[in-house]
C-alpha cells in the first residue's frame, strides 16, 4: 500500500476506503473455493437481459424465468452425454497447468502429511496433505492444488484428482442442477379472484429525447468521436463512374457540352440524326456506318467489272496513274461481263471458244 501511495494518490484513497476482503486475495473467505476479482458473473447476465431490460417488469420475468428453465436443462444433458471423467473439464486442465509447473519444486518429506517444497526461484513453503494447506493459500482459496502441493501429492505416490475439492466434481455439478423450474399455465388460463385487477403504475415521461442506441461490437468504433479519433477511422467512398461524350468520346462530360455541338447546331443538319446522337440505342444506319468505318469489317471482292473501269489516258498519252475504282459496299457482289452478240463477233471464233 505504501508503493501505491508514492504511484497514485487518488487509487491509494480509492482502496484505503473499501475493506480488504473485497479486492484483496490475502484477505479473501477460504469457504468460497473462488479467487475470482472479476465480476464476469454479473456482467453476462447482464448481456443476456439486454433485449428485454427496457421491457415492463412482468414481461422481463417471464423471460428470466424461462432463460434459466432452458439453461438448467442444457446443463443437465450436458453432464450425463459429455461428462464421463470425475472432475469438471474446466477443473481438470487447471489441475493440468499444475502439474506441468511441478518441476520448478524440490519437495523435503517431513512425516507423511507434512512436507516443505524448495523453489528454484528462493521461496520455500510448508504443505500440509491432511488438512490440505499451503502456505501460498492457493490451496486454500480455489480448492485446486497448487504446484506445490502437486509436487508433495506426486511424492506420496497419490493422484491430485483425488485431492481435489469436492465442489468440483461432476457429481456435485449434478446435484446443483437438479432442481427444476417447472412449466406454468398461460395466462388465459389463470384462476380470476374476483379482485380489482392490478392497475399498471403511473408514467411520466422525463424531458429530452430517449436514447435507443444500438448494442455494439467489442471491435466496433463509437460514432461519437473527436477530431483527434475521427482520423483514424477509416472511411469507405463510393466508386465513381467516369461517363463519355457520345460525340468526341472524351471523358469529363456529356453531349450538350461538348465543343463540337456549336458546330453541329447548322440549319442543314436533319433533327432525326441529331436525335439519334444523344439515344441509347443506335439506328440501324449509325450501326452500318460504324461497322464500314472499321477497315477490318469491310469486306473487298476479288472481281471488278472490267467495263466500269477508269481506263481514259492522260495528256500526255500515258497513264501513269493507278487504275480508279468505284466503291464497293457490303451488298456489292462479283459481276462478270455479259457476252452480247457484238461481242462475240468482234472477239472472234478463237476468243470466244476460249471465252466460254
Amino acid at each position: 500500500m505504501e508503493e501505491m501511495k508514492q504511484l497514485n494518490q487518488d487509487a491509494f484513497d480509492w482502496f484505503n476506503d473499501k475493506p480488504p476482503s473485497e479486492w484483496s486475495k490475502s484477505h479473501f473467505n477460504e469457504f468460497s473455493k473462488c479467487d475470482m476479482l472479476l465480476n464476469n458473473c454479473c456482467e453476462s447476465f447482464n448481456a443476456n437481459i439486454m433485449d428485454v431490460r427496457d421491457k415492463p417488469i412482468l414481461t422481463v420475468l417471464v423471460w428470466i424465468r424461462e432463460y434459466l428453465m432452458k439453461r438448467l436443462q442444457k446443463n443437465r444433458e450436458k453432464t450425463s452425454k459429455k461428462w464421463k471423467d470425475t472432475l469438471c473439464p474446466k477443473i481438470k486442465k487447471l489441475l493440468q497447468k499444475n502439474v506441468d509447473k511441478i518441476g520448478d519444486c524440490i519437495p523435503i518429506k517431513s512425516n507423511d502429511r507434512h512436507y516443505q517444497i524448495s523453489c528454484y526461484d528462493g521461496s520455500q513453503f510448508s504443505i500440509d496433505l491432511e488438512m490440505r494447506t499451503c502456505t501460498c493459500r492457493l490451496w486454500q482459496l480455489s480448492g485446486i492444488p497448487c504446484k506445490h502441493a502437486c509436487s508433495a501429492i506426486f511424492n506420496q505416490n497419490l493422484q491430485p484428482e483425488d485431492i481435489v475439492h469436492h465442489y468440483y466434481n461432476v457429481e456435485t455439478y449434478k446435484q446443483v442442477y437438479e432442481p427444476a423450474i417447472l412449466s406454468i399455465s398461460g395466462e388465459t388460463l389463470w384462476t380470476e379472484t374476483g379482485f380489482i385487477p392490478p392497475l399498471p403504475p403511473n408514467f411520466g415521461r422525463g424531458p429530452g429525447r430517449l436514447a435507443g442506441a444500438r448494442n455494439r461490437e467489442p471491435d466496433e468504433p463509437n460514432v461519437k468521436t473527436t477530431k483527434k479519433t475521427s482520423k483514424k477511422l477509416v472511411k469507405l467512398m463510393r466508386q465513381k463512374v467516369k461517363h463519355h461524350c457520345k460525340i468526341c468520346g472524351e471523358e469529363g462530360h456529356n453531349a450538350k457540352g461538348c465543343a463540337l455541338w456549336e458546330d453541329m447546331q447548322e440549319p442543314g443538319i436533319d433533327e432525326e440524326v441529331m436525335n439519334s446522337l444523344f439515344s441509347d440505342n443506335p439506328t440501324q444506319e449509325q450501326r452500318g456506318a460504324s461497322s464500314s468505318s472499321n477497315p477490318r469489317k469491310r469486306k473487298h471482292s476479288v472481281y471488278q467489272d472490267p467495263t466500269k473501269m477508269n481506263m481514259t489516258p492522260t495528256a500526255s498519252g500515258v497513264n501513269d496513274q493507278p487504275p480508279i475504282l468505284p466503291p464497293i459496299t457490303e451488298e456489292s457482289e462479283p459481276t462478270e461481263p455479259e457476252l452480247t452478240p457484238d461481242v462475240l463477233t468482234e472477239a472472234g471464233p478463237s476468243q470466244t471458244q476460249a471465252s466460254v
